[in-house]
């Protein structure tokens, strides 16, 4: 486990989380974060730093203005 903020502020399941959202994205392209949190069964609060990790890191796009939360591959 790495010492970074996300891991710290989510404990060890932090980076197993970030490397499932990533695997999810890949095969779809596309994700929200509720249906995100579903598919880790966890919630929102946990999985929105993780989501803007990927965003931070150019993996994803932020979802746009109408796009209804739709987190894309970049």
């Amino acid at each position: 486990m790495t010492n970074s903020y996300w891991a710290k502020g989510l404990g060890c399941q932090a980076e197993d989380y970030y490397e499932q959202l990533k695997a999810l994205l890949e095969a779809r392209g596309e994700l929200y974060a509720d249906e995100a949190a579903r598919f880790l069964n966890c919630d929102l609060e946990t999985i929105q730093p993780l989501l803007q990790r990927l965003v931070e890191e150019g993996a994803i796009r932020p979802p746009g203005e109408g796009s209804a939360g739709v987190y894309r591959k970049a």
